[in-house]
C-alpha cells in the first residue's frame, strides 16, 4: 500500500477509510510510533511496582520527626509573640469618655507586673486618673446588687465586662462578666500612675 496523498481538502469516507487502513497495515498504531519517536528507538524499562515493604521507613521518620518538630517551634514561637503582644496592649473602654483603661502589664509599676497574666481579665485599670490592680478577692453578685445596693454602675464596658464602684470607702472596683455571679475585686494601686 502507498501513502495516502496529502490533504488538500477535507476528505472523504473512501479516502479516510483508506487512510485508516494504511495505518493499520503498518502494524503500529500512532500512539507507539510516537512513544518510538520520544524514546529515540530505546526501549523503556518497566519498573517493577514498589511494595509497602520496599519503602525507606527511616527516611519517612525523619521526614516526619522534621515537620513535627518544625509545627512545635512555629506554635511556640506564636504562643510566645502572642503573649508579647498580649502584655503591650492596652484596651480603652467604651463609656461617657475614652479615659478608662486596662492591659497586662504596666510600664514602671512592678506591683502589677508581678501579678500571673491572665487570658481574660486585665491586670490593672486606670479609672478616673488611678490605677487599680487585679486582686485575689471576688465578690457576690445577685440582680439586685449591680446599680442598687452599694455597687453602683460606673457606665464603662469593654464587651460584656462592666465596671461597678465597690463599696462606699474601700476604693475598690469591681468588674463583673456577665453572666458570672461574681465580681473581682480591684484594688487601689497610689504607688502606680
Amino acid at each position: 500500500m502507498t501513502r495516502p496523498p496529502p490533504r488538500e481538502h477535507r476528505l472523504s469516507m473512501e479516502e479516510r477509510a483508506e487512510r485508516r487502513d494504511w495505518v493499520l497495515s503498518r502494524g503500529r498504531d500512532r500512539f507507539s510510533a510516537l512513544l518510538r519517536v520520544l524514546q529515540g528507538g530505546q526501549q523503556l524499562p518497566i519498573e517493577p511496582r514498589r511494595r509497602i515493604d520496599d519503602v525507606d521507613w527511616e527516611r519517612v521518620r525523619w521526614i516526619v520527626f522534621k515537620v513535627a518538630l518544625g509545627l512545635a517551634v512555629l506554635f511556640g514561637l506564636g504562643l510566645v509573640g502572642y503573649s508579647i503582644w498580649r502584655d503591650a496592649k492596652v484596651d480603652t473602654w467604651s463609656g461617657p469618655d475614652a479615659s478608662v483603661q486596662s492591659g497586662q502589664r504596666l510600664r514602671d509599676c512592678l506591683v502589677v507586673n508581678r501579678l500571673p497574666a491572665d487570658e481574660t481579665l486585665p491586670s490593672w485599670v486606670r479609672f478616673e486618673g488611678a490605677v487599680y490592680r487585679r486582686g485575689r478577692t471576688s465578690r457576690a453578685l445577685d440582680d439586685t446588687s449591680v446599680g442598687v445596693t452599694g455597687y453602683p454602675e460606673t457606665g464603662y464596658s469593654l464587651g460584656p465586662a462592666r465596671l461597678l464602684l465597690g463599696p462606699e470607702g474601700s476604693g475598690q472596683l469591681l468588674m463583673v462578666v456577665p453572666p458570672s455571679p461574681m465580681a473581682l475585686v480591684y484594688e487601689p494601686t497610689p504607688e502606680c500612675r
